[in-house]
């Protein structure tokens, strides 16, 4: 291969030597079925186009050009045809030629932010003659946290100059202030104009992305994603997928192949978001009403159980939860749990277990308490359970008797707290149960263990049936008018222990009875 093949080609730029052979009645005609824009731009190509274009003589050819722009208004007075094109269409500073859109009509100047701090002086900061009459052209601006009027710093030296030059200064000013209704009528149609120009393109903005809008939707229901984008509405999809919707460029196939990947995210995302919303909630349902007839109605065959879980508890069983998640698909008549309720007794004891734990984790009996004689006074009743070990107490710790729970003033013990209160339920994965102490809303009651300790036993091994061996009775010690002095059995004082101010110990609230006073008049 030649050396010269691999040599980087330069790249020339155009020159518009084609313009110069024509004829200049035929440049003249072409130029005028040009926008004012793309004719300022074919006058900065080069220096012979500018020097043609920007001269006086070739002031028809830019007026012709502007008349093809729809409502823009005649060129002011004050300006050449080739000065409004470039204020009206030429996007940029006119001091640093930093792009800006904003035009600032009344002083008939385009400033970036910083050349508007150089450039505009505050009228009130302005020569009296200028504050005094309407000669100036200001604009309204904030500017540095200053919201007021602005007057532009060459217009302004250049006036008070003529004016110090004017030999009758009467005629100037009345000359100047015609001059600036004029202009300020024209360039109040500029504005208006502007206004209205910027509408319409905001118009066309929002169009084009109505269409753009449609043109997704129309592809990902080809997609098969009808159903969902009707179950979810649109707007869902807008506020998940923005930048899609925001844009107004035209889809294209490139572009939606690169957007395709992550729309099939967000359509997975609601694929499960409806299974959750729509699919399994109905699937639930019908797990209700078969348990429901599985409970009430059971066969022969069916097995008995003394406890059993509330339908929100079997619908996250492994069996049942499997059929709940099925595709969609998935036809679900007749009795589609059965398969899954021939599975359950293998499932029952596991949940009991796992609910015992936790409530066994509730029963919480202070370390203070204890069967030492040094802790009770020397007033500790052995029992039967009294020479149990520390693990066989351990696996027996809801059948103590301090093993009480309350729920609304109510007390319940184990295993009634599972049927007397009422149980949380919910139809939604995305609410699990949590913790028993959610599922029952219930909490420990822990004066149970110090009632216990005042009669005389310890409440780390004392039973229901030791408590009622022991058949203590207590008198409360407190001086208020609810205890009248009552003489109460543990039963009682448990029941009534609402009525007993909170202490650190209920050792100083109540008292044991000695034996000879249990039988006191009191028909016990």
């Amino acid at each position: 291969m030649p050396q010269a093949s691999l040599k980087r080609r330069r790249h020339r730029k155009p020159k518009p030597g084609a313009f110069f052979e024509l004829n200049l009645d035929v440049l003249f005609l072409i130029a005028e079925y040009l926008h004012p824009k793309d004719l300022l731009s074919l006058s900065r190509t080069c220096q012979s186009l500018r020097e043609l274009l920007m001269d006086k003589s070739s002031t028809f050819v830019w007026k012709t050009a502007r008349r093809q722009v729809d409502g823009l208004p005649a060129c002011p007075p004050d300006l050449t045809e080739q000065d409004y094109a470039d204020l009206v269409f030429d996007a940029h500073c006119h001091m640093c030629g930093r792009r800006v859109r904003t035009v600032l009509w009344y002083i008939r100047r385009r400033y970036c932010a910083d050349c508007k701090v150089e450039n505009l002086v505050d009228l009130e900061s302005c020569d009296k003659i200028i504050r005094a009459n309407n000669v100036l052209a200001t604009e309204e601006l904030k500017i540095d946290k200053k919201d007021t009027s602005w007057v532009d710093v060459a217009q302004m030296e250049s006036f008070l100059n003529e004016y110090d030059a004017s030999f009758d200064k009467k005629q100037f000013l009345d000359d100047r202030k015609k001059q600036y209704y004029t202009i300020s009528m024209y360039m109040c149609a500029c504005e208006s104009w502007q206004d209205e120009r910027e509408r319409e393109r905001r118009r066309n903005l929002e169009r084009l992305r109505r269409e753009r809008e449609q043109s997704i939707f129309e592809r990902l229901k080809e997609h098969g994603y009808g159903p969902k984008i009707e179950y979810f509405g649109q707007p869902e999809f807008q506020s998940s997928y923005k930048s899609a919707f925001r844009s107004s460029k035209l889809l294209t196939d490139k572009v939606w192949g690169k957007m395709w990947p992550e729309w099939l995210v967000i359509m997975e995302a609601f694929r499960s978001r409806r299974l959750k919303e729509d699919v399994y909630p109905q699937r639930r349902h019908l797990l209700a009403i078969e348990y429901k007839n599985y409970v009430t109605q059971p066969s022969l065959d069916t097995p008995s159980f003394d406890l059993l879980p509330r339908v929100v508890d079997i619908a996250r069983l492994p069996p049942f939860k499997d059929i709940i998640e099925d595709p969609e698909a998935t036809p679900m008549d007749g009795k589609p749990f059965a398969s899954a309720f021939a599975q359950l007794p293998a499932f029952v004891g596991d949940w009991k277990k796992k609910l015992d734990l936790e409530l066994t984790e509730l029963v919480k009996i202070p370390s203070c308490f204890s069967c030492s004689e040094e802790l009770t006074g020397g007033r500790v009743v052995p029992s039967g359970n009294a020479s149990s070990t520390k693990s066989s107490q351990t696996s027996t710790k809801l059948q103590l008797a301090c093993a009480l729970f309350c729920k609304a003033n109510n007390i319940f013990a184990y295993p009634e707290v599972f049927s007397m209160c009422h149980r949380y339920s919910s139809n939604s994965e995305d609410n699990p149960v949590g913790p028993i102490v959610n599922k029952l809303y219930i909490t420990f009651m822990e004066e149970a263990a110090c009632i216990i300790h005042v009669c005389g036993l310890d409440p780390n091994v004392a039973t229901v049936d030791d408590m009622d061996r022991r058949n203590a009775r207590l008198r409360c010690l407190w001086d208020a008018p609810k205890s009248f002095n009552l003489v109460m059995n543990w039963r009682n004082v448990l029941a009534g222990k609402e009525h007993f101010p909170r202490a650190k110990s209920l050792n100083l609230v109540l008292g044991l009875l000695e034996p000879r006073l249990t039988l006191c008049g009191h028909g016990w």
